[in-house]
């Protein structure tokens, strides 16, 4: 698509290279992060208390290659399911990896069909300042299409 920047991994390299991956057979495409770029590539500086970060490198895992050429068009995409499933298309609002250097998804074409732009977040929404609110509209959401949440009891 004309314009529009296909998403990357910042500092990310084949996982077979990786000390973490490197005695697991790995097919052609699969990457990892180099070693202390996590926060670069997922989190957003001021969204995040800064002890996650020992935790994500420790964590890290695998990312398949296909993963981003399926949000190279942000939310126009031929991933996103047919209109009579119900899916929340949200971002992270400085989600690097899908918004590029904007750094604002708000205004980034790559999010033009985005329903919920997590503000206090980067690509991590689940470690981020914001994650608290995209739990909240996340449950509304659910609640709006019907789909209930029991709590527990």
């Amino acid at each position: 698509m004309p314009g529009v920047r296909s998403p990357q991994v910042p500092r990310s390299y084949p996982a077979e290279q990786d000390r973490k991956f490197a005695k697991k057979s790995w097919a052609p495409g699969y990457l990892t992060t180099r070693p202390g770029a996590r926060a670069k590539a997922f989190l957003y500086p001021g969204t995040y208390d800064p002890a996650v970060l020992t935790h994500e490198e420790r964590l890290k895992d695998t990312l398949a290659s296909a993963e981003l050429r399926q949000i190279s068009g942000g939310g126009k995409t031929t991933s996103r399911p047919p209109a009579s499933l119900p899916a929340l298309y949200a971002l992270g609002r400085h989600d690097t990896i899908v918004c590029g250097r904007t750094s604002d998804c708000g205004k980034d074409p790559n999010a033009r069909s985005t329903e919920f732009i997590v503000p206090d977040s980067g690509h991590s929404i689940n470690v981020s300042k914001g994650a608290r609110l995209f739990y909240e509209h996340t449950f509304t959401w659910l609640e709006s299409k019907g789909i209930g949440v029991s709590q527990p009891g």
